[in-house]
């Protein structure tokens, strides 16, 4: 009884907030889980670049775990600044003006397809996470730019690339990837809508049930599974398969989100039940879908530090 008690707690309380991506706690997982993979040269180059990231705030980061969050603030901050300026609040719009460059990310956090799609398709998108990925690695990569602007390359590559892996970064606009799908009844009776089931409801759930005391242990715990073979093979997939992947995931049937008829994932409604079998059934695939962003993350990382470009 107070385990499921400390589980709801621990969802209510990361479910505040908008749910717009993997939630803090995952992000930082996988960055913690990536920054370990790395060579102690490469780690101690990508330290050296997130302390060079400077914020509009002035606030720095220490670490890329905490860092790899950094994407979610400024896209907060822009659309506070912008909400100033259309409210006629003239002070509060000119101390966030600094945000307002970051409005230009807001799609770039997920992918959308039509509900005909069978797979993400080969040709490449400009305005989508697939682009965000393509677009900060070369930055990253860059060494003519400044060591604050390759920071914040960085940090923002660390954010796309985990939400690639989160399926619902990879689905359908109608819904604005289950955020309308938001009457949830069940075991996760705290969270908003089945985007922030995903985004931190079965992560939290987890993490109280397995007896993790926070995101760091959660890291720890997830590395230490981390097949040799497994790392292989992720490591070999594109950014394209990656999305795929999550794609697949979110319109199984078991998933919930939509479900195949005469080649269309139909919308279900805005309501769902997910009982303790919906924890049982997705609780590894979370966590796999963790562990593969801080594989791919590392190499990406790897890859772009070691270019000459």
């Amino acid at each position: 009884m107070h385990v499921r008690l400390l589980a709801a707690l621990a969802i209510v309380a990361l479910s505040i907030g908008p749910a717009w991506g993997w939630g803090d706690e995952a992000h930082k997982i996988v960055c913690e889980i990536a920054t370990g993979l790395l060579t102690g040269e490469e780690q101690r180059e990508v330290k050296a670049l997130v302390r060079a990231l400077g914020r509009p705030d002035g606030e720095r980061y220490a670490h890329l775990a905490t860092a790899c969050t950094f994407a979610d603030t400024a896209r907060a901050k822009a659309r506070e600044q912008a909400e100033a300026v259309r409210q006629g609040l003239p002070a509060k719009a000119a101390k966030l003006a600094p945000w307002s460059r970051f409005a230009a990310l807001d799609r770039w956090h997920f992918l959308n397809l039509g509900r005909g799609a069978r797979h993400v398709p080969q040709e490449p998108c400009t305005e989508c996470v697939l682009g965000a990925i393509a677009f900060h690695r070369k930055h990253l990569a860059d060494r003519t730019l400044s060591p604050a602007a390759r920071g914040e390359a960085l940090a923002l590559l660390g954010h796309w690339v985990a939400d690639a892996h989160q399926p619902l970064h990879v689905a359908y606009e109608d819904d604005r990837g289950g955020n309308e799908i938001d009457r949830i009844t069940g075991v996760y009776e705290g969270a908003r809508n089945l985007h922030d089931v995903w985004d931190n409801a079965i992560l939290a759930r987890a993490r109280t049930e397995r007896g993790l005391r926070d995101w760091r242990a959660y890291a720890r715990f997830l590395v230490s599974g981390i097949d040799p073979e497994d790392r292989k093979r992720w490591e070999a997939a594109d950014p394209r398969a990656w999305a795929d992947e999550s794609y697949a995931l979110a319109t199984e049937d078991a998933f919930r989100y939509c479900r195949w008829e005469a080649g269309t994932c139909r919308a279900l409604g805005r309501e769902r039940h997910l009982g303790g079998s919906y924890q049982a059934r997705f609780q590894p695939v979370m966590e796999r879908r963790l562990q593969q962003a801080a594989v791919r993350l590392a190499r990406t990382i790897r890859d772009a530090l070691s270019s000459r470009s």
